[in-house]
């Protein structure tokens, strides 16, 4: 039925084309970003879509895009028997294709692998960080640890069973101005119970070049990437899908909120020895994956 919706869109856009001065070569690349969309190829789909800005309905197929690489995110973890993480990203996909569906299994997989701790059970909630804060749920508590990992310490005040999202677009703002923010480089999930507090080494990457690298003295306020940096979280979610090392993705992300120098990215992460952690190696996939 999808497939019939867009097939209507695209000849709906082709049609009108050819009664429009000038948008000829827009349907046509529209049609070339429908075809790359249909074919799975998702990151390809939002680069042809950005490209065209508000034509046709480029800017919603945009968000199917990238809901589309959450869904392959999520099958891949359920592949590998993370049940746990599978469900939480399915639930928050929720009508996306069969994730609802995908949901529920994951779900069973993950009571058919447990043994039940009472007869009724608490009742059971995921979300992300920022809602189940909101909600009051938890309460959430954000230090430095080093360049790649930050901690935060999530409390479940609640008497439910908590599953904490912290997807690929979360954002830690430090409270210190001289210190960088930190972006999420890769999801992390945990499961709390009723009035448990847990610490979550998060995988993340530093925002401000210039600024200081954070420590455990440093803390930091929980919230998600802002619009405009849309392009920053699309790269992380493909440096993510694409298992790169945590020196391509730090290179990719100064590129990025920096527009960093080469002599910057080759001499501001050193080792004890004098090596760089950054090689040219590193930069030059960096450069090529963001296009700087």
């Amino acid at each position: 039925m999808k497939k019939i919706t867009l097939f209507i869109i695209i000849l709906s856009v082709v049609l009108t084309a050819f009664f429009i001065p000038g948008c000829n070569n827009d349907a046509k690349q529209y049609e070339i970003a429908v075809e790359l969309l249909e074919s799975g190829k998702f990151k390809e789909a939002i680069e042809a879509f950005e490209k065209l800005g508000d034509f046709g309905d480029s800017q919603k197929l945009i968000a199917e895009a990238r809901k589309g690489i959450e869904y392959v995110s999520a099958e891949d973890l359920f592949a590998k028997g993370n049940y746990e993480e599978a469900a939480a990203l399915f639930e928050l996909l929720g009508a996306y294709r069969d994730s609802e569906e995908k949901a529920k299994e994951a779900r069973s997989r993950i009571k058919k692998e447990t043994q039940p701790i009472e007869e009724e059970p608490p009742e059971m909630i995921t979300d992300d960080y920022i809602s189940l804060t909101e909600a009051g749920y938890i309460s959430v508590a954000i230090t430095g640890n080093r360049i790649d990992v930050t901690d935060v310490s999530v409390l479940n005040h609640s008497d439910k069973i908590i599953t904490v999202l912290i997807p690929i677009g979360a954002y830690f703002k430090a409270d210190n101005d001289s210190v960088q923010d930190m972006a999420v480089r890769t999801p992390a999930v945990i499961t709390i119970f009723p009035n448990v507090e847990a610490v979550l080494e998060v995988d993340t990457c530093c925002m401000n070049i210039h600024k200081n690298i954070p420590d455990s003295g440093n803390s930091f306020t929980a919230g998600f990437l802002p619009d405009s940096q849309s392009k920053l979280k699309d790269t992380l979610t493909f440096l993510d899908l694409e298992n790169e090392s945590f020196a391509v993705t730090q290179a990719a992300v100064w590129l990025i909120t920096d527009n960093a120098s080469d002599y910057d990215l080759l001499n501001t992460l050193v080792q004890d020895g004098g090596e760089s952690i950054i090689s040219r190696s590193n930069l030059d996939k960096a450069k090529e994956i963001t296009g700087y």
